[in-house]
């Protein structure tokens, strides 16, 4: 283990003419990297290689502000999307061979004009949500915490744990004024053994327990207008109920095992990877006083990835990374245990970049990739088939340049087209309200697009041990040749400003 973090550390030091901030985004995804964070633990999640130096201990003040608006969108969708993150952070060294790393953040997200839905993950692919007649602004506070610790316990062996935590209440602005409570828990625990000098794997398990309770009460909007609760289990039109009050808890657990591995094949290169596989499960009931179940909802998860990165020289980089994910999912009816919705989503990711040195201070850095994704759904409940096949091109082109030995900066720009080679809908006796309405979710993921990405990160040092950094990400998205979203768009933004304060 050792001199695997020796090679890690030499590799760093020979790049010293083309630094970047460490744990920030650059807005490239295979080039303009610290060798160092180029492991297990950035890619693949394994918490035993949570590995810094004494000169990386620091205390960091993080604002993120997310903002997404238009009307290319599904129509569960919000018309606006608004999320507010404000977060204190910090990593430790405990001991020469133990690591602590924590954060606590308050977060705030806003969903304007949110028809119909409640259910805060709606997008997670279980089709029993909870929702009413109304359309409206839906707001959810709540805090987060994470906590992460490593420890080596032989030459060879380390040992890693994280632990997140967050609550949130959630609130409709407009009557009948339904509110939610919820609850996510996370654990990953893991471990990495180093078998050669140059080559180390890993393994890791993960369990996760979240629960949502929403509750419709009567409210002082019900004496003028009457209160209409509808309850989703799939594409076709709700089923309907006129009463005031409902209660729905959600039941969340999931679990993940994986493995990880290193491998340096040559001075300055690494070659990183994983793979895991595990489930989820979410047991929807309704009724306060006496929980009755709604429905049952399964996702079987795979995902695997490999990246590898080298530095030829101090003005030549090169990169690449793979990611799979597949999700197999279905959902029954539990009282009488019947299937009402199955779906299979699979896609593949391949980018490859590389940045060459211009001038002294000013680095030019080129990525391309590829992208394929197979999606089948089977709404059995709604008597709807969808089938599609999506292939995505990727360019992105962009310009580190080092101002002077306080300023320094990335700026890119990236198109991607999104284009669907392969796809149909079936439908069988369909609704009068299906087919006018929610059948354009369908259409949607069976839309051709191009999505532009203009990116820029910005690192300003105002002494020797701080410094502000600034990471700002624009997207806007447009259809191509579509007859239903052909005069839609959507833009998003993203931005980050942190402050790091160096505590050695």
């Amino acid at each position: 283990m050792k001199k695997i973090l020796s090679l890690l550390i030499i590799a760093t030091i020979n790049i010293s003419g083309q630094s970047f901030v460490k744990e920030f985004p650059s807005g490239f995804s295979t080039v303009f990297k610290n060798l160092s964070e180029v492991n297990s633990y950035y890619f693949g999640g394994n918490p035993a290689q949570l590995n810094f130096s004494i000169e990386d201990e620091l205390l960091a003040l993080n604002s993120n502000n997310y903002y997404d608006e238009g009307s290319f969108k599904k129509v569960i969708d919000p018309k606006s999307t608004r999320n507010y993150v404000l977060s204190a952070s910090g990593k430790k060294s405990i001991t020469e061979n133990q690591n602590f790393k924590g954060s606590f953040g308050f977060q705030r997200n806003e969903r304007v004009d949110w028809q119909w839905l409640f259910t805060r993950d709606y997008n997670s692919g279980n089709p029993f949500l909870l929702g009413d007649s109304t359309t409206g602004k839906s707001r959810i506070n709540g805090i987060v915490m994470n906590a992460e610790y490593s420890a080596r316990l032989t030459e060879d062996l380390n040992f890693g744990a994280n632990l997140f935590y967050g609550v949130d209440e959630a609130l409709k602005t407009v009557s009948p004024r339904p509110t939610a409570i919820h609850r996510d828990i996370k654990g990953r625990v893991g471990v990495n053994y180093s078998l050669f000098s140059n080559f180390s794997a890993g393994l890791f398990v993960e369990v996760a327990d979240n629960n949502e309770r929403i509750s419709y009460r009567e409210d002082e909007g019900a004496i003028t207008q009457e209160t209409i609760i509808m309850k989703f289990k799939g594409y076709d039109f709700p089923n309907i109920f006129r009463k005031k009050t409902e209660t729905r808890y959600s039941y969340f657990n999931g679990y993940k095992s994986g493995l990880t591995f290193e491998y340096i094949p040559f001075r300055n290169s690494i070659l990183t990877g994983y793979f895991s596989a595990g489930y989820e499960k979410n047991n929807v009931k309704d009724d306060a006083i006496s929980p009755k179940s709604e429905g049952f909802w399964s996702d079987d998860v795979i995902n695997g990835g490999v990246q590898y990165y080298q530095i030829i020289s101090n003005s030549f980089q090169i990169g690449l990374v793979y990611k799979l994910n597949k999700n197999s999912g279905w959902g029954k009816y539990s009282p009488y245990n019947v299937l009402y919705y199955d779906r299979e989503n699979t896609s593949h990711e391949i980018e490859s970049g590389v940045s060459f040195q211009l001038l002294k201070q000013t680095y030019l850095g080129l990525e391309l990739g590829l992208g394929a994704t197979n999606i089948s759904e089977n709404d059995h409940y709604s008597s709807v088939t969808s089938k599609s096949s999506l292939l995505s091109y990727l360019g992105r082109v962009g310009f580190s340049h080092k101002i002077n030995d306080v300023l320094s900066s990335v700026l890119s720009y990236a198109i991607k087209l999104n284009t669907i080679s392969e796809g149909n809908i079936t439908e069988v006796s369909p609704g009068v309200y299906y087919t006018s309405f929610m059948k354009y979710d369908l259409l949607f993921e069976q839309t051709d697009y191009y999505a532009h990405t203009v990116a820029l990160s910005a690192s300003y040092s105002i002494s020797n041990t701080d410094k502000i950094l600034l990471y700002v990400n624009y997207n806007y998205l447009q259809p191509r040749n579509s007859v239903v979203f052909g005069n839609s768009s959507k833009s998003i933004v993203d931005v980050n400003l942190e402050y790091r304060l160096k505590v050695y």
